[in-house]
């Protein structure tokens, strides 16, 4: 799910800067390299975070599991700030509006597959169990 929303974050975010800028083909493959970092730090942050998350399993590890909670968010948070300044500081040419979208589309993918798996939940079941 998030790839799939990696590629259509740079897609759309090279179509729209590639006939608005002058430039053409250029300014639609950098729009459509920052769209796909600003996506790649989102899903960073979303990975450490499910990483320390559930790392503990099991009702004697609830305690284990909120501290992975905590621990968990401020580790996206460190990683998002730290990696879009990264991304800020060191690739050029960048467009920036592009490396927000690529954010916002991961990060957005991320709140509404929750809600569209529970909303169609027979489609995607899933038999193996």
């Amino acid at each position: 799910m998030i790839p799939l929303a990696m590629l259509l974050a740079g897609a759309v975010t090279a179509v729209l800067n590639g006939f608005n800028e002058p430039q053409g083909i250029s300014a639609a493959a950098t729009a459509a390299l920052s769209a796909g970092l600003g996506a790649g730090v989102a899903w960073l942050g979303s990975a450490y975070f499910a990483w320390q998350a559930f790392r503990h399993q099991g009702a004697r590890a609830a305690r284990q599991m909120l501290g992975g909670f905590y621990r968990g968010m401020i580790g996206k948070f460190v990683l998002i700030v730290l990696g879009l300044g990264l991304v800020f500081h060191r690739v050029h040419p960048l467009s920036p509006l592009a490396v927000l979208a690529g954010l916002v589309v991961v990060q957005s993918a991320a709140w509404w597959y929750p809600w569209w798996r529970n909303r169609f939940p027979d489609k995607y079941r899933d038999e193996s169990f």
